[in-house]
């Protein structure tokens, strides 16, 4: 449930963004990286979550903002308890990778979280609950090549769908590919470094379309048993994520060239 985005998806943006980095951050990423390549350091988080929750009880809940879809009022300590959220992490730990008089077993730490989170806050369904986890409890299905493909919302969001997108191809072409597919005006305009608005966004896209445009959805409405997710379902989403995690690289980019200077 805490996975945003399958490993492909963490690594593309990785590989997406390294080309736009700048000298100062690309040399001040080696002695905290200590050899360790970009993109392994991305799927970290998720590789070692295991660990990382016996260590620090809360970090499951570090990958997601699941903030109530249909309750606009409601506030951080619903879906932040205790600072355990994506979009406060992320802050936390831009703090401790800026600054240089801490330790750099901290500072990688904070490198592999930050690599991570950036991506996960742009996966829509990490930005809200419909009182479902964040669509792990809603069953899903559309035809396979072989057979049906019976998951969860969640899990079609994380990965199903965008391992249908990525089809086994070369990681590095296709993020190549899919960058140079949106226009450079169009990327500088996604270049901020507001978290909250980045949440806020994809929160947004959440009830656009990841829930609002599943059949029969409205606020407060019983889910089918196993709602089918039909063509046009599936291009659409397909499409956003590919714009989801050419905007997290683009502002993965700038985060880092602002944070390491």
């Amino acid at each position: 449930p805490a996975q945003a985005w399958n490993a492909a998806g963490h690594r593309l943006v990785v590989l997406m963004a390294d080309p736009e980095l700048t000298p100062a951050a690309r040399a001040a990423l080696q002695p905290l990286l200590g050899g360790e390549r970009l993109v392994d350091a991305a799927v970290w988080l998720d590789e070692e979550k295991d660990v990382l929750a016996a260590r620090i009880p809360g970090s499951r809940r570090w990958h997601y903002d699941a903030r109530p879809l249909c309750e606009p009022a409601a506030g951080p300590e619903r879906w932040c308890r205790g600072g355990h959220c994506a979009s406060e992490q992320l802050r936390r730990h831009l703090a401790v990778l800026a600054d240089g008089d801490a330790g750099p077993d901290a500072r990688r730490f904070a490198l592999r979280v930050v690599l991570h989170l950036v991506a996960d806050v742009h996966q829509p369904l990490h930005a809200a609950n419909d009182d479902d986890g964040g669509g792990n409890d809603r069953p899903v299905t559309w035809p396979g090549a072989r057979r049906p493909v019976n998951t969860s919302l969640h899990a079609a969001w994380d990965g199903a769908l965008l391992r249908e997108a990525v089809r086994g191809g070369d990681e590095r072409a296709l993020a190549r590919q899919w960058w140079q597919a949106v226009p450079a005006a169009r990327r500088a305009a996604w270049a901020g470094t507001d978290v909250a608005a980045w949440v806020e966004e994809s929160h947004g896209l959440a009830r656009r379309q990841a829930y609002g445009a599943l059949p029969g959805w409205r606020c407060g409405a019983t889910p089918a048993a196993r709602l089918e997710l039909d063509t046009g379902y599936r291009a659409d989403a397909q499409a956003l994520m590919r714009e989801q995690l050419v905007k997290a690289a683009v502002r993965l980019a700038a985060l880092l060239n602002r944070t390491l200077r």
